[in-house]
């Protein structure tokens, strides 16, 4: 993986984020790229599902440890699991501000066909 697009994830994995406790995992499996429609069914319709016609070239990263949902519970909405022992990120270095996240027991089987992963360190 070329040294900025890592350099790259490791700041948007230390920003703050719905997802409790991400910026506290030290390593994450990179998937992609692809566009974010791809991104989107490999992971099942997850919590960026609204998002599925941004373009440029998007990445799925996989984050491992003991993750909680700290995001806004509108009434009504399908939440993601409260917590998670993976929190997936859908992440372009293209794209502005548009970043999904949610958090899954285990890796969808689709995610798989997406290529990868390259594993990384965050520490």
């Amino acid at each position: 993986m070329p040294a900025p697009l890592l350099k790259q994830i490791k700041a948007e994995i230390q920003k703050p984020s719905v997802i409790g406790g991400a910026a506290s995992a030290k390593t994450a499996d990179v998937y992609g790229p692809a566009s974010y429609a791809v991104i989107d069914r490999a992971w099942e319709g997850g919590a960026a599902g609204a998002m599925t016609q941004v373009s440029g070239r998007w990445y799925l990263i996989v984050l491992h440890g003991h993750f909680q949902w700290n995001g806004p519970s509108p009434p009504g909405a399908k939440l993601p699991s409260s917590h998670g022992d993976l929190a997936l990120v859908a992440w372009s270095p293209d794209a502005r501000g548009g970043t999904g996240y949610t958090m899954v027991r285990h890796v969808p089987r689709a995610v798989t066909r997406l290529g990868g992963p390259a594993t990384i360190s965050l520490s």
